[in-house]
C-alpha cells in the first residue's frame, strides 16, 4: 500500500467511528505504508475487537479497490 492507500484506510475507519492509528509517513517517509496502532489497558476487549474488525475490513476494501484499478 502507498501513503494514499493508508490515508484511505484511515478515512474508511473514521467513517465507521474508529480511530485506527497514526500514519507513519508524516514522520517516517521510508514507512509510507505504515500505521502506528497503540492499545492500552484502558481499552476493553470489545474495543480492540472492533478496531481489528473495522481496520481489517478497511484494509481489505482498499486492497480490492487497488486491484480493480490496477
Amino acid at each position: 500500500m502507498s501513503h494514499a492507500d493508508v490515508e484511505t484506510v484511515i478515512e474508511r475507519c473514521a467513517a465507521a467511528g474508529v480511530n485506527p492509528g497514526y500514519p507513519l509517513a508524516h514522520d517516517y517517509p521510508e514507512h509510507a505504508d505504515g500505521l502506528l496502532v497503540a492499545i492500552t489497558e484502558q481499552r476493553s476487549k470489545a474495543d480492540i475487537d472492533r478496531l481489528a474488525d473495522v481496520l481489517g475490513a478497511a484494509v481489505a476494501a482498499e486492497r480490492t479497490t487497488a486491484r480493480a484499478t490496477a
